[in-house]
C-alpha cells in the first residue's frame, strides 16, 4: 500500500511539473528591427576611408573563394590583398 502511494505522488508531481512548463511565453517587442536595417546603419555611419576598405576586404574575400584556397593561403591572400591599399 505504501509503494502505491509513493507511486500517486510521483505520478501527481510530474503532473504538476509538466502543466507549468509548456505555458506560453508573449514574444518579445525588443527585436522589432531586423538584423540587415542595423547593418545598414553602421555601415552608413562608418567614415569613406573605412567605407573603401571594407570593399577591398570584401573583394578580397570573393576572390579567395573562388580560387578556394585553403585556410594557410587564404590568410597569405588575404594578407598581401589588403596592403595594397
Amino acid at each position: 500500500m505504501v509503494r502505491a502511494a509513493y507511486a500517486l505522488e510521483a505520478v501527481a508531481l510530474a503532473c504538476c511539473l509538466t502543466c507549468e512548463t509548456v505555458v506560453a511565453q508573449p514574444p518579445s517587442s525588443d527585436t522589432t528591427e531586423p538584423a540587415a536595417a542595423d547593418n545598414a546603419k553602421t555601415t552608413q555611419t562608418l567614415s569613406p576611408d573605412k567605407k573603401t576598405k571594407m570593399r577591398i576586404m570584401t573583394d578580397c574575400t570573393k576572390q579567395a573563394k573562388k580560387q578556394k584556397l585553403d585556410f594557410a593561403m587564404s590568410k597569405a591572400f588575404m594578407k598581401e590583398c589588403m596592403s595594397k591599399l
